[in-house]
C-alpha cells in the first residue's frame, strides 16, 4: 500500500501552470498566424454562436442554415478548400480566385444549402463564446471578433490544461 504525500499538490503546480502556459503561447502563436476563417470548420462554429445571438437557441443540424450576416465575411476571407466546398454557392471562394477578383457572382443569396452541421455540438462553449462575440462587436468587425473568440477558446483551453495537469 501506497501514500501520497498531501505536499504533492503544492509541489506540483508550478510544473502544472508552466505546461498551461506553454499551451496558451502555443494557442496565441497560432492565432496570430491562422488566416481569419481558415481553422477547421471555423466558419460553422461562428455561425452556430450568430445563431445563438440571432435567435436565442440551439441551432438544428438537420434544419437551420447559416445566417446572411455572416455571408459578407464569408465572402471577403478565402476559405480553405474544406470550407469553399459548402460555401461556393453564397460567394465563399479559396485562395486562388481570392487574390484575382473580390467580385464573383452569387448564386445563392440566402445560402439555403449551407447548413450548420456544427450545431450537432452541445450548447456550454458557445454559450460561453456568446458574450465574447458580442462585446468584441460580432460581425461588424469579424477580424476583432474571430481573434477575441479564438483567444477565449486558448485561454480556456489552458485552465483546463492547468487543472489536468494539477489531478496528475
Amino acid at each position: 500500500m501506497s501514500t501520497v504525500s498531501p505536499d504533492i499538490p503544492r509541489r506540483f503546480w508550478p510544473y502544472a501552470l508552466g505546461i498551461a502556459l506553454v499551451f496558451l503561447l502555443r494557442g496565441v502563436f497560432v492565432l496570430a498566424l491562422l488566416p481569419p476563417l481558415e481553422g477547421w470548420d471555423e466558419y460553422q462554429h461562428l455561425s452556430y454562436v450568430v445563431h445563438l445571438d440571432e435567435f436565442g437557441e440551439r441551432p438544428d443540424a438537420n434544419s437551420d442554415t447559416i445566417s446572411a450576416t455572416l455571408f459578407p465575411a464569408l465572402r471577403k476571407y478565402p476559405q480553405p478548400w474544406w470550407g469553399v466546398a459548402n460555401t461556393t454557392a453564397i460567394g465563399g471562394h479559396g485562395y486562388r480566385k481570392h487574390w484575382q477578383s473580390h467580385d464573383q457572382p452569387v448564386d445563392n443569396q440566402r445560402g439555403e444549402d449551407v447548413l450548420i452541421y456544427q450545431a450537432q455540438h452541445g450548447t456550454l462553449a458557445y454559450w460561453a463564446l456568446l458574450p465574447v462575440y458580442r462585446i468584441s462587436g460580432g460581425l461588424k468587425d469579424p477580424l476583432r471578433t474571430i481573434f477575441f473568440m479564438r483567444f477565449a477558446n486558448v485561454v480556456l483551453g489552458a485552465i483546463a490544461v492547468f487543472l489536468v495537469a494539477m489531478t496528475i
